[in-house]
């Protein structure tokens, strides 16, 4: 879909990583612009599923007169585990 088919959704997008420095995880939302970021333990091995969660609380938390609520999620392995615990 372009730009514009999606101007009518509540699009939220998550990332998470895990490098030397630590783990994090961050939201952007376009409109309202919302970025949040998240320093998580080092332990941590979740933080895509993190970022996830965080996104669905901020969708709840925003204007419902949106048709959609759209998370783009750049990690297959955590929307496969996702499907298959449904």
């Amino acid at each position: 879909k372009s730009a514009q088919d999606h101007a009518q959704y509540l699009n939220i997008y998550t990332d998470g990583s895990k490098m030397e420095g630590g783990v994090g995880a961050g939201i952007y939302c376009t409109d309202p612009e919302i970025r949040l970021s998240y320093k998580l333990s080092s332990q941590c091995s979740i933080f895509q599923v993190f970022a996830i969660w965080k996104a669905a609380e901020l969708a709840q938390r925003i204007d419902r007169s949106r048709e959609a609520v759209n998370l783009f999620v750049d990690s297959q392995a955590t929307i496969r585990s996702m499907q298959s615990s449904t």
